[in-house]
């Protein structure tokens, strides 16, 4: 006897007619495979089923108790929304530690390595407990998809993210609440050790979201490029990124970590953080109540076998951001990785507020080329801007009020020491009414203190109220340390009848004993090749034994010497040596 299929006709011009069960299998129910939906009943062998049958799988109204779910094809998972639709963990399984959903791109049995998409919306995920300390896993786990939309859902008690993504492209995060999970809202990697994925994870949307009471509200790490985060409300939550990301901008976004989740009282937590990252843009952020630094910015490094590569952070503009109450640094910029062998390049610091900083309201270091400008920052505990081992930079137009509150007083509203040169200091107002001492300064430089290396440093028409003076480093006699360009000044911190109010330099140098480093170059250039570069630094003065003048050191690769003017003879192991500057006095103070 043969069995006869009804047909379904679309009714359409053009249509044609079909199975019923073709068109039937195109969007399936749970129920259709026995699901029941109410909390209790285990519902893993339906659910897995409907799954398995089909590439879009309908949730009615209900909650659906599941262990684990495991969808090695693309597919679109849809609810009547979340306060409608639930996918939970079986009660006698809520402490297990398993992903709740997993979507695998690598299964060999499907032959298949990249699944075309993953679309989930209007469910409710939730495992109905808390994070134990001890939980890897996620409520949605992804594997290899070259497309992921999630939109509309909740996450909830996540075991250890709400969401985690590994070796996929074009994904994007849109509209969703993660509530209390216990590592990561959402966890973004790349497909090392993935069969089959790309090493890195790209195009990267997580827009207009809700964190709250979760450690890190979205955390990207390791070879995650071109990234979006924007919109978002992190609530007792942060935004995280490892290295070594590529291209990230984060604007607009409201983080408020009070009381964060699973923090203790002494934990230290950025409100974002950035690590060994390039091509970073940081605008539009609001930043409350952080446990450490409002945006911290760190070079790093990475184990790449077989060797370590440094991470140093390149092309970074932090803008336009609101920081209030971070209990370390307002914004703290670290341009190098961890042991300064390479340093960052390309940051930029503008029209930010920071007010009530712990620490610095801005503390920039081992940075190249930088520009801090517009800020206003205000009741900051130690300097308003400290810059250290940072070189050729712009501080301007700045606005700093009721900085370096701290007792004893040792630090000013502009601070700059270790091995910072060629500075730009200028149009900057800096206010005082909280009572600072009158010895102290708005700006100073502690090369004197430090023994640090600055030259090329210029201050001008900043203005300074109820504060001594607006100077580069105070001192009580004549330098004897660090390199010194001609014009460079020095005031008396501690003048007195028939002594002089400060020292100008008359002759550009460098302080101190250079021994046995010598060097060959060849007439009309500016290279000069040394046997060691101990004792070497840019922008430091030297002298070369046969050629005449002082040569300015501009830079330094290898045992290769850049110089600022040519050598006028050819020498080979010449002698090399500091050129010493020379001070005379001026404002003779009257007897």
């Amino acid at each position: 006897m043969t069995t006869l299929i009804p047909k379904y006709y679309e009714g359409a011009t053009g249509s044609v007619n079909r199975p019923i069960n073709q068109k039937l299998a195109e969007i399936v129910s749970v129920k259709d495979f026995g699901a029941v939906g109410n909390g209790i009943a285990d519902d893993t062998a339906a659910i897995q089923a409907a799954c398995n049958a089909s590439a879009c799988v309908y949730f009615p109204e209900g909650n659906y108790a599941v262990r684990t779910i495991t969808i090695n094809n693309s597919a679109t998972l849809y609810g009547d929304g979340v306060s409608a639709t639930t996918i939970s963990r079986v009660a006698a399984y809520v402490t297990e530690d398993s992903d709740l959903i997993q979507f695998n791109g690598t299964d060999a049995s499907v032959g298949t390595t990249m699944l075309d998409y993953v679309n989930i919306s209007g469910i409710k995920f939730t495992n109905a407990h808390t994070y134990n300390g001890a939980d890897t896993h996620s409520l949605v786990r992804i594997y290899l998809s070259n497309n992921i939309d999630i939109e509309n859902c909740y996450f909830e008690h996540g075991p250890f993210h709400g969401i985690k993504i590994n070796g996929s492209l074009n994904i994007k995060i849109n509209g969703c609440t993660f509530y209390q999970c216990g590592f990561d809202g959402i966890g973004i990697g790349g497909g090392a050790g993935l069969t089959g994925a790309p090493t890195n994870t790209e195009k990267v949307i997580i827009d207009s979201n809700i964190f709250e009471d979760t450690f890190n509200g979205s955390n990207i790490q390791v070879y995650v490029n071109y990234i979006v985060v924007s919109d978002n409300i992190c609530k007792k939550s942060t935004i995280t990124f490892g290295q070594p990301c590529n291209s990230i901008v984060v604007s607009g976004n409201i983080i408020d970590q009070q009381n964060t989740y699973g923090y203790t009282a002494t934990d230290q937590n950025d409100g974002i953080f950035i690590e060994g990252d390039t091509n970073v843009v940081l605008t539009g952020n609001l930043i409350t109540s952080v446990g450490g630094n409002g945006i911290y910015v760190l070079g790093s490094e990475v184990y790449i076998p077989p060797t370590t590569t440094q991470l140093p952070i390149r092309r970074v503009l932090i803008e336009g951001n609101n920081i209030y109450a971070a209990t370390e640094r307002g914004i703290n910029v670290k341009g190098s990785s961890f042991d300064n062998s390479q340093i960052g390049t390309s940051v930029s610091i503008l029209n930010n507020i920071i007010d009530g900083s712990g620490n610095d309201g801005i503390l920039l270091s081992t940075t190249d080329g930088f520009e801090i400008t517009g800020n206003w920052i205000t009741n900051s505990y130690l300097a308003g801007i400290t810059i250290g081992a940072a070189v050729n930079g712009t501080i301007s137009n700045n606005r700093i009020n009721n900085c370096s509150t701290s007792t004893p007083n040792s630090y000013a509203a502009i601070f700059f020491n270790n091995n910072t040169h060629g500075l730009d200091i200028f149009d900057n107002s800096i206010y005082d009414t909280t009572g600072i001492p009158t010895t102290n300064f708005a700006i100073i430089d502690d090369v004197v203190n430090t023994g640090g290396i600055r030259s090329n440093t210029r201050t001008w028409g900043n203005r300074a109220n109820s504060i001594a003076s607006t100077y580069v480093a105070p001192t009580s006699a004549v330098p004897t340390l660090g390199s010194w360009t001609l014009g460079d000044q020095v005031q008396n911190f501690t003048p007195s009848a028939s002594s002089y109010m400060g020292w100008v330099c008359t002759t550009s140098g460098t302080f101190g004993t250079l021994a046995g480093v010598t060097g060959s170059i060849t007439i009309s250039t500016k290279v000069l090749t040394v046997n060691s570069v101990t004792g070497l630094e840019v922008g430091q003065y030297i002298t070369i034994a046969g050629v005449s003048g002082t040569k300015k050191i501009t830079s330094i690769v290898g045992l290769v010497v850049g110089i600022d003017s040519v050598a006028n003879a050819t020498v080979t192991s010449a002698a090399v040596a500091y050129a010493t500057p020379v001070f005379k006095g001026f404002g003779l103070v009257q007897a």
